[in-house]
C-alpha cells in the first residue's frame, strides 16, 4: 500500500478525501524505493493526481476529478471524473477513463469523445476464448 501521509486539522464543511492505492509488488523489507516513486501531481480540494514510478520502469498515473472540468497534471490531460493509465517499461500505454470526453498524456491523445463516456484502451492481450463443452 502507497500512502501520502498528511497532519491536518479538520474543519467544519471542509471535506477531506481520504484514500490509498493498493499496489501489487514483491515482498520486501524495504519499501522505499516504491514509496520514492510516488508523486502527488495535483492536489486540491477537487481532484488529485497520483503518478508512480515503479522500479521495474512501470509508470501509473491514477486520478480523481469531482468537478469533470478540464485538468493539467504534469503531462496529463483530462477531463474525466475517474482514470488510470499505465504505461509498461516498453512504453505501451494501457487507459481507463469513467465519465470522461479527453485523456491525453505527453502530448498524446489517448480518448476523445463525446457525449461524456467510460471507456478504456483495449488490453494489450486478447482475453482468451473459453471452450464451450
Amino acid at each position: 500500500r502507497v500512502w501520502c501521509r498528511q497532519t491536518t486539522q479538520l474543519q467544519p464543511g471542509q471535506p477531506l478525501r481520504f484514500n490509498s492505492l493498493l499496489l501489487p509488488h514483491a515482498p520486501t523489507n524495504n519499501a522505499a524505493p516504491l514509496a520514492d516513486g510516488c508523486s502527488l501531481l495535483l492536489d486540491t480540494p477537487d481532484a488529485q493526481v497520483l503518478h508512480l514510478a515503479l522500479p521495474d520502469g512501470t509508470q501509473l498515473w491514477a486520478g480523481i476529478n469531482d468537478t469533470g472540468r478540464r485538468l493539467a497534471a504534469g503531462t496529463l490531460v483530462t477531463d474525466a471524473r475517474r482514470f488510470l493509465v499505465s504505461q509498461d517499461p516498453q512504453g505501451k500505454l494501457h487507459w481507463h477513463v469513467m465519465d470522461g470526453t479527453l485523456l491525453g498524456l505527453q502530448g498524446e491523445s489517448l480518448f476523445s469523445a463525446q457525449p461524456r463516456q467510460t471507456a478504456a484502451s483495449p488490453p494489450a492481450v486478447p482475453p482468451a476464448k473459453e471452450k464451450l463443452p
